[in-house]
């Protein structure tokens, strides 16, 4: 179980530390025996709708099976998935914020930046809709529910989820509202929240999909260009970060764009719909 909070320390050579905000528990997927066993694991640093979604326990296994060496995962907001490479403590990023991405390649801390897969953003919130936001747009969707004082409950974990949302607040003229809580946690924890008290949220479709049959939430806007998601993988640049391992980043990152994790991704569905789908070449 992978607990969300503040990331730890996660160099090389040295014990991963808790923090006293919760944990994050280091997942690696496989068994002994097979190539490469003692070679530690590949440090991937991810966003959490991959492993709240339940696509990474499909993905990892299978290249390991391929590859033959361990992955290990932290669970965090893009944000800190970001500066957690900065500081030199992952090999492999996978994120979903483009402007974030684009800055960690340009400042030389990534070696390029590939999106593999893609879903898309919706607002979810009471079954009822108070707010009256079902099928509209986005931006009118956000101004209804400014104007209705409805609660909100925001990420607010400086994840891809919580820029998103913090950027449609913007285009729509609003400042966040005063119904708005930042729950400071992961896609599937803010998901509680927002069905336990009523309360609308924007959320990844996959994770929504993963946990929808435990929430009070429906789909209420979706299907908007300002919604789209895109998930890319940065390979850490080993110039900047010597200790990165940048060979077997690079493997993974490959095989991740590779026609067998494509058609996995392809299958990963729950209640017999798509989570994710593969992007088009230019997805970029």
């Amino acid at each position: 179980m992978v607990l969300y909070g503040i990331a730890p320390s996660y160099k090389r050579g040295r014990p991963v530390q808790l923090s006293a905000l919760g944990a994050l528990a280091l997942i690696v997927l496989g068994a002994p025996g097979c190539r490469q066993q003692d070679a530690p694991p590949l440090r991937l640093v991810t966003t959490t709708s991959v492993k709240d979604s339940g696509l990474l326990d499909t993905l990892l296994p299978a290249f390991r099976v391929r590859h033959g060496f361990d992955v290990g995962v932290v669970a965090v907001g893009t944000g800190i998935a970001i500066r957690l490479a900065q500081k030199g403590e992952a090999d492999v990023v996978i994120t979903h914020d483009r402007v974030k991405e684009e800055a960690f390649v340009r400042e030389g801390d990534g070696l390029d930046r590939r999106v593999f897969a893609a879903s898309d953003f919706v607002v979810v919130g009471p079954p009822a809709d108070p707010a009256r936001v079902r099928g509209l747009d986005a931006l009118s969707a956000f101004q209804k529910i400014a104007s209705s004082s409805a609660p909100f409950a925001s990420r607010g974990d400086s994840s891809g989820t919580h820029a998103r949302e913090l950027s449609l607040w913007k285009a729509a003229a609003l400042v966040p509202p005063t119904g708005r809580v930042e729950v400071r946690a992961g896609m599937a924890t803010t998901l509680r929240y927002a069905s336990d008290r009523d309360a609308y949220t924007l959320t990844d479709r996959a994770t929504y999909l993963a946990h929808h049959d435990n929430l009070q939430l429906a789909v209420l806007v979706e299907d908007d260009p300002l919604l789209a998601n895109l998930y890319a993988v940065m390979v850490v640049n080993p110039r900047k970060h010597p200790e990165a391992d940048s060979r077997r980043a690079a493997i993974f990152a490959d095989w991740l764009l590779s026609d067998e994790a494509r058609e996995l991704i392809r299958g990963f569905t729950r209640a017999g719909l798509p989570l994710f789908h593969v992007p088009v070449a230019d997805a970029n």
